[in-house]
């Protein structure tokens, strides 16, 4: 199945890279109000959560590997970067 949509979306995703378009259709969401705990009557205790397409998500995912690994390949990136970067991570003191 996954590589039934792969040949569907490759083609769609390389039209939209090159023309450096993403898709008003895949820039939808749906905001739903999640409590946050407290008063359930004021507004003020609600946060919204933005629901978007698998498609937008699978694209964004696509778009910041392909931007990494460009970065990563000219050496852009400091040694001391740690933020979006594979195998690395902050080991924060308890």
């Amino acid at each position: 199945m996954p590589k039934f949509f792969s040949k569907i979306l490759t083609p769609l995703f390389n039209k939209s890279l090159r023309q450096g378009i993403f898709p008003d259709i895949l820039k939808i969401a749906i905001i739903v109000p999640v409590p946050k705990g407290g008063d359930a009557t004021q507004i003020t205790n609600y946060r919204p959560i933005s629901l978007l397409s698998y498609i937008s998500k699978i694209l964004e995912k696509c778009v910041k590997e392909k931007t990494l690994n460009y970065l990563s390949h000219i050496n852009f990136l400091a040694e001391q970067q740690f933020g979006f970067t594979k195998n690395k991570s902050i080991d924060w003191p308890i």
